[in-house]
């Protein structure tokens, strides 16, 4: 392993932060090894004190990356080893009860050959097609509730075995969702029950997508497959309970309990998508405080508010029937049962009935949000939702997180304008201790950027309202076709929406050994294998290829940004934020739009070199840079020392083709 200097420098800053107990801050360019600097201090930390530290990181795949390869380099450094344990989202796990059902000999194999048991290994072991694995994961994850201890397979859980490894062990490698899942649940419980244990140091990696992390952690959603799940829970809790009830003489008052509550989850199914229908977009509900309502006018529901309100108070109420049916049947009251049994019954059915109580908390919610907060009607027509948002996450993170435990943000772009400001401001954490460490890679000889001159490409938003687009994506695809063809491939372009990458892809005219992939719904990983393999190949990419997109080496020579991304602020929970900012004086545009769409061109441009020999071009053609007051600054935001250059000729001959060449 490379030893960087950088490293050993963000090693000690943590460090540093681990032994004054205080927030840290960090930049640390792709390329450091951020995940090595973290656990070194860590495991000393963990063995010098008996301490416990959590490092989280954003997805899946990084947090397995953690554990499977980083943790056991940094491990065998020590004479000693702390006890370690990973943890991920319980629907990651496989449900040992459920693979029983469908396939005994693979519950064997799994629980002698698969420890963790989570959905990456299976799919390593069963060497399925994508769709196929899918739907079989969708019959054996562990479901959202489950009997818990009273399951036969508890004591092989794999799920609840790493739940109780992660409450003792001194270092935890887990991601962004699980710890957000754990304040939240202390905070209900009074630390009565905890996910992660009380530890004493928090390590976020790729802390830039923590804000997102925790609005998803922190919202509250009524969506059809949210009410088909709970049939399927509502209908275990009366099995289970439906003996007790019956020797009470309440079996049939208990099971029609059971029926109406499913028919009203069927009645708001269907009103959910009549409502959504008749509206025909999203469109605010409820809005906490009153004054941040005067300030939508844009997206308001001044006459369907009501309806929607109805459907969650509706299903709030019967809820509300349905649980106190069961504590009745498990309640002092049913005296034709013995106290054990009840007690019992209590075990089998509690994780059920939290679940449903907290759904029905959030319900009654919806109509009457808390905090700086917004419900609203979403989604799309096949797949309406209601949904309550937390406007600004800054204060509850405060009182979640920050004031609990110190912590380390880090990530390869977490500053914006070389300052620390943007993440204040969206998730309210103020390091005591920051610093932006220089990148190991040499950019002014690696990289070039290439921006047209004013009045090259058309202005989006203009030809928009001009109803002129047609010569813009034409202008668009001209200028790829002229790249890819130079390139020979190598190309991933980076477009902020579906129609304008379906309306530039139809006008592409390129040979057909130069093939281009395009992103379709659901096909993220295949696409990325595709354009991988064949160096010839170009790929146009959505969400999905701004971040965590890896692809070293001279299959991918060139990053075009197509259009800055910034935020339209058309959805409920956006302008909302737009609106609270404007309430405290703030801009909205200036505080938020560009600092985040400087953060996602930043992640946008990391793609291209991710090595020390890597080399290409980056490609901006959003008109704005050049004509826009902010332009400058986004270009201020590329990696120092880089040249930009307004011809793409020019720039690709400042960079030298001979390597494509020589390596081909």
């Amino acid at each position: 392993m490379q030893v960087r200097e950088g490293q050993q420098q963000l090693s000690q800053l943590i460090g540093d932060c681990i032994d004054a107990k205080v927030h840290g801050a960090f930049e640390a360019p792709t390329g450091l090894g951020k995940s090595f600097a973290a656990l070194i201090p860590a495991i000393a930390y963990a063995l010098a004190e008996n301490k416990r530290v959590v490092i989280a990181t954003y997805t899946n795949v990084l947090t397995e990356q953690y554990w499977h390869k980083d943790l056991p380099f940094a491990l065998s450094l020590f004479d000693e080893t702390p006890s370690t344990q990973l943890l991920i989202g319980r629907q990651r796990y496989a449900c040992l009860a459920a693979v029983e059902q469908m396939d005994r000999n693979l519950m064997s194999t799994l629980i002698e050959d698969e420890p963790l048991g989570i959905e990456s290994q299976l799919r390593q072991r069963l060497h399925l097609k994508q769709k196929e694995f899918g739907q079989k994961w969708k019959q054996i994850a562990t479901p959202a509730a489950c009997p818990g201890r009273h399951c036969h397979h508890y004591n092989d859980c794999f799920y609840y075995r790493a739940r109780k490894g992660s409450l003792s062990s001194n270092l935890v490698i887990t991601n962004h969702s699980v710890v957000i899942q754990d304040a939240l649940l202390r905070q209900v419980t009074e630390g009565d029950i905890t996910m992660l244990g009380n530890y004493d140091f928090l390590v976020l990696d790729e802390a830039h997508d923590f804000h997102s992390a925790a609005q998803n952690g922190m919202e509250f959603e009524i969506t059809e497959n949210k009410l088909r799940q709970y049939v399927g829970l509502t209908q275990r809790i009366h099995d289970e309970l439906l003996n007790i009830a019956t020797k009470a003489g309440w079996g049939t008052h208990w099971t029609r309990a059971l029926q109406k509550l499913h028919e009203v989850f069927d009645w708001a199914v269907n009103e959910l998508s009549v409502l959504y229908t008749s509206m025909g977009r999203s469109a605010v509900v409820a809005v906490s405080p009153p004054e941040l309502k005067e300030l939508l006018t844009r997206i308001t529901m001044p006459e369907e508010d009501k309806r929607a309100q109805f459907i969650a108070d509706t299903l709030a109420e019967h809820l509300e029937r349905f649980t106190n049916a069961a504590k009745k049947i498990l309640g002092p009251a049913n005296d034709a049962v013995s106290i054990p049994v009840r007690e019992s019954a209590q075990e089998q059915v509690q994780n059920y009935l939290r679940y449903l109580e907290d759904f029905q908390a959030g319900a009654k919610l919806f109509s009457f949000p808390i905090g700086t907060s917004i419900s609203y009607l979403g989604g799309y027509a096949a797949s309406p939702i209601l949904r309550t948002d937390i406007v600004d996450l800054a204060e509850p993170l405060v009182d979640l997180l920050w004031s609990k435990t110190p912590t380390v943000c880090m990530s390869a772009t977490l500053a914006v304008d070389n300052e620390f400001d943007f993440l204040k401001q969206t998730i309210g954490f103020q390091p005591e201790f920051k610093d932006i460490l220089p990148s190991p890679f040499d950019f002014p000889s690696n990289m070039a950027a290439y921006v047209p001159k004013a009045g090259r490409v058309p202005d989006p938003t203009i030809a928009r309202q001009n109803e002129a687009e047609d010569e813009y994506f034409d202008c668009i695809a001209r200028e790829l076709e002229q790249i890819i063809l130079i390139l020979q491939g190598r190309t991933l372009a980076l477009f902020h929406s579906r129609r304008e990458m379906e309306a530039v892809n139809m006008r592409i005219n390129l040979p057909s050994h130069l093939p281009i992939h395009t992103q379709a719904i659901g096909s993220v990983s295949s696409l990325g294998v595709k354009f991988k393999k064949n160096p010839e190949a170009s790929m146009f990419g959505l969400r999905s290829f701004w971040t965590g997109f890896d692809a070293p080496g001279n299959t991918l020579s060139c990053v075009v940004v197509v259009r800055v991304p910034f935020e339209v602020p058309i959805e409920p929970l956006q302008v909302a934020r737009q609106a609270f900012m404007s309430m405290q004086g703030r801009d909205g545009f200036a505080e938020w739009t560009i600092p985040s769409a400087k953060m996602l061109v930043r992640q946008g441009v990391g793609r291209l070199v991710r090595n020390d020999v890597d080399r290409g071009l980056v490609v901006l053609l959003d008109p704005r840079l050049r004509s826009k007051p902010y332009g400058e600054s986004f270009l201020l935001n590329l990696p120092d020392g880089v040249r930009v250059f307004d011809d793409a000729a020019d720039a690709l001959g400042f960079l030298s083709l001979d390597y494509l060449t020589v390596n081909d």
